[in-house]
């Protein structure tokens, strides 16, 4: 499919090359600058070429494949990092990561490893008088959490974690 725009053709060689590009790196603004043609102007043709985009979601698919082969690997194979002494490589130590092996775990087996957990009453109807709430894993939330807790009736403060406890020395003290 050919484009009517100067600077902006989509030449069958064009094509071979962007989905090349995105089969490699699923970056399709940067596929498209590997044939000079806008981000904007792909989408386009996209939009009216079904074979087109057929082909652009696989080869998406296949870059994002083996972006989950690469985090399966540094997650349950590792890999090696030297050790260091005084400037001299005296040693050398396999890392994994445990982060890469959580997420694929939660992309693979979600019933299991979700973060969020949805409590139901028979036959899946809302326990009586409960609210779900999703607690965010990070802290930064936690003053709308807090809020949310006390106007259900289901936090006062009292619990709060001291200094000494949180480690916190405003004593992660929920505000008012």
């Amino acid at each position: 499919m050919e484009s009517k725009q100067p600077g902006q053709v989509f030449t069958a060689h064009a094509r071979t090359v962007f989905l090349d590009f995105l089969r490699h790196t699923p970056n399709v603004t940067l596929a498209a600058k590997q044939i000079g043609i806008s981000r904007r102007r792909v989408y386009q043709l996209r939009a009216k070429d079904p074979e087109l985009a057929a082909d652009w979601d696989d080869a998406i698919g296949e870059a994002v494949d083996a972006l989950e082969a690469e985090a399966r690997r540094r997650a349950v194979e590792g890999w090696i990092e030297p050790v260091y002494y005084r400037g001299e490589k005296i040693d050398e130590v396999r890392r994994y990561s445990d982060r890469l092996l959580e997420v694929l775990l939660q992309a693979h087996r979600p019933e299991l490893f979700r973060r969020r957990h949805e409590l139901t009453g028979p036959n899946g109807s809302p326990l009586p008088g409960t609210r779900v709430i999703q607690i965010p894993n990070d802290g930064d939330r936690l003053d709308e959490v807090a809020r949310i807790l006390r106007e259900t009736g289901s936090f006062d403060g009292s619990d709060a974690p001291s200094e000494r406890e949180s480690g916190d020395p405003d004593g992660a003290q929920v505000p008012e």
